[in-house]
């Protein structure tokens, strides 16, 4: 029975570990935090009425992983509803309308032989005045969406995503902590052990040997390791907190590792009396603005009266030294200015709020990756194991149609679980 640890228990360690388990290894999770889930977080505590999520919230799509699991695992999904509205100086419009030169764009991206940044591209194609409103646009999707630095995200990586484009997305209603709780029970029962607290500080390692020791001073050794904490972790070899030292260093993977970006995100959580918002919009889903904070959805269909705010890209970073409280104010303001009720009127309405700063977070430090210019080579270095014995994995790490999703951490710990199976 082979030794396997895994740094990282979120749901690319998780599926990784639950599928060799079921194959006959022996496993154990070190885990930097006191929980598993990794970038999945549902908060349910006694702040919110019901589960809300803190960290990854929708199933972007029909994918295969994700619902086949869902429904192996009897957990209920919804699909998302509700209208996408544009908020302009208190003008509410259906988004809807292209705005000018978008059937160009399209034509353009489509004729580009050779990948480039969307900045350069914009810069060389869509520079007239004309086109101001469709550059501003592409900058807030890319930055929003994909939580991309357009002066280095791949044009044609945006390109890729919205061919693929889902129409249909989902949503947990209990949250995606049911299937982070089904994949540690699967785990556990086939004899997999979970360390919370468990900070890995150092991995000294030759072919088939792996010594690991944790901040606070044990010793776990494997035959194998898989490294799937997140991407800005692996960028962020200076941080005192959660940098890797790695004896011997595997350069090349270190290095590809800086060429895929990982977007900065602050997600916002809203509980208010009652769903004053509805008055304004009887279907209302998203709402996108030109505020502060320029993102907002409500749970539409469903009468819990939560609005969730989101901050991604450069605005993101805008903030890093702002309070909590400070970035309270400014979420109410923008509610303020999106629906034109006092500020005051929407504070006594507030009954309860969480502000996720993934970026800042030691053991993230980042929502979830994005191509630049050399990302598809960059994969490709991380996916090949070294001397069988290092194997990184992780979102990052997943080459396909849906990037940034539950179902690429999925994806990427059955894949790197199927390398280390082969190989045995």
């Amino acid at each position: 029975m082979k030794e396997i640890i895994i740094a990282g228990a979120g749901i690319t360690g998780l599926m990784a570990a639950s599928t060799l388990a079921a194959k006959g290894y022996h496993i154990t999770i070190l885990e930097a935090t006191n929980r598993a889930g990794g970038r999945v977080h549902t908060i349910n505590n006694n702040s919110f009425s019901r589960p809300v999520e803190a960290g990854a919230e929708f199933v972007h799509g029909k994918l295969p992983v994700t619902l086949s699991l869902l429904k192996e695992a009897g957990i209920e999904y919804h699909p998302v509803k509700g209208a996408m509205v544009r908020v302009r100086n208190a003008q509410w419009q259906e988004q809807d309308e292209l705005v000018t030169g978008w059937d160009d764009l399209m034509e353009k991206m489509h004729e580009m032989k050779k990948d480039m940044t969307i900045a350069a591209f914009l810069e060389t194609y869509f520079a007239e005045e004309r086109y101001k409103d469709l550059r501003q646009s592409i900058k807030s999707f890319a930055e929003g969406y994909d939580l991309a630095d357009t002066s280095i995200a791949s044009l044609f990586a945006l390109r890729d995503e919205w061919m693929h484009e889902e129409e249909e997305q989902y949503r947990l209603p209990d949250g995606y902590i049911q299937l982070v709780q089904y994949l540690v029970n699967h785990i556990k029962k086939q004899g997999g052990i979970i360390y919370t607290n468990a900070i890995v500080k150092h991995i000294r390692w030759q072919r088939n040997q792996v010594d690991i020791t944790v901040a606070s001073g044990e010793i776990y050794k494997a035959d194998k390791v898989i490294i799937t904490v997140p991407l800005g972790v692996l960028q962020a070899q200076d941080n005192a907190i959660a940098a890797i030292n790695f004896q011997p260093q595997p350069a090349a993977h270190l290095q590809a590792a800086q060429q895929i970006g990982f977007g900065p995100v602050i997600k916002i959580l809203l509980q208010f009396k009652d769903a004053f918002y509805t008055a304004y919009h009887d279907h209302l889903g998203f709402i996108l603005s030109n505020e502060v904070i320029p993102t907002w959805w409500t749970q539409y269909d469903n009468p819990y009266p939560l609005l969730t705010g989101w901050v991604g890209g450069e605005r993101a970073l805008l903030h890093n030294n702002t309070s909590d409280d400070e970035l309270l104010k400014l979420s109410l303001q923008s509610l303020s200015n999106i629906f034109k009720i006092d500020v005051a009127d929407l504070q006594e309405q507030l009954t309860a709020s969480h502000i996720a700063r993934w970026h800042l977070d030691d053991f993230a430090l980042g929502g979830y990756s994005y191509s630049m210019l050399a990302s598809d080579e960059a994969r490709k270095q991380l996916n090949t194991p070294v001397e069988d014995t290092l194997f990184f994995a992780g979102e990052g790490t997943y080459d396909g149609a849906y990037p940034g999703t539950v179902e690429a951490a999925l994806v990427a710990g059955m894949e790197v679980a199927r390398l280390i199976h082969a190989g045995s």
